[in-house]
């Protein structure tokens, strides 16, 4: 039996590629594109530089209006508006790809099916840019992906299964685009398995668990020095 998946993602390159692949799956697939806020033009379209990068990369950039013609904008994902247009479905799986965080009436509502896409080994990376902090640590056997259930914490929810990147890196940019290819098909492989293979959650190891908030410009400018290159953590475009 074919099982419906949302995908909540925004205009980042992640949530296009992810959008591919399941819309090549045996998922029923409806996305959901939330407004680009971290941009000063707070809408719905491309920007002209990504635009310009699908003509480079065809392989890693896509339209997600091109993958599928089931598509839905909202505003804000915790919008009361937003959460009314996904129960009009049920929905087996949500899966989330570069959103807002989701709060806690989102999370009670659709508790238990929201699957998480986060690019770093749980529980020890949470938080944005885990490539950079694993870099800065000296840790580049820890750059992987997990997927996991999302609940009311910050990347605490039950691991479905995680993935290391089997690379040296020296630069967390090109760390966190391998990352992220190699996570995109692990979540594929992983919503398969948990939907048709009866695939069972374990609860993270709280004991070892860290927390990592975006680095400041000191920090910043530290790996730069130390690596002999510049970092743009900007991975929207």
């Amino acid at each position: 039996m074919e099982k419906n998946i949302a995908l909540i993602t925004s205009r980042y390159w992640e949530g296009g590629y992810v959008c591919k692949l399941l819309s090549e799956s045996r998922f029923n697939l409806d996305v959901f594109v939330q407004k680009t806020w971290w941009k000063d033009k707070n809408n719905f379209s491309y920007t002209k530089k990504y635009l310009e990068k699908i003509k480079e990369s065809p392989e890693r950039y896509f339209v997600i209006e091109d993958l599928t013609k089931n598509v839905q904008y909202i505003d804000n994902v915790n919008s009361r508006e937003s959460i009314n247009k996904l129960n009009k479905k049920f929905y087996d799986g949500i899966t989330v790809v570069g959103s807002r965080i989701l709060k806690e009436d989102f999370i009670n509502n659709f508790e238990g099916r929201i699957i998480n896409y986060h690019t770093g080994l749980l529980p020890q990376y949470r938080g944005p840019y885990s490539e950079f902090w694993a870099i800065n640590n000296n840790e580049s056997n820890m750059i992987g992906t997990t997927i996991h259930l999302i609940d009311k914490g910050i990347d605490t929810g039950a691991i479905l299964k995680r993935e290391s990147v089997k690379k040296d890196y020296k630069n967390p940019i090109n760390a966190h685009i391998d990352n992220s290819l190699q996570g995109a098909n692990l979540l594929l492989g992983t919503l398969e398995d948990y939907f048709y293979k009866n695939l069972k959650p374990t609860e993270q190891d709280k004991s070892v668990a860290k927390y990592y908030p975006f680095p400041t410009e000191q920090q910043i400018c530290s790996l730069e020095k130390k690596i002999g290159e510049k970092i743009n953590l900007y991975f929207a475009d």
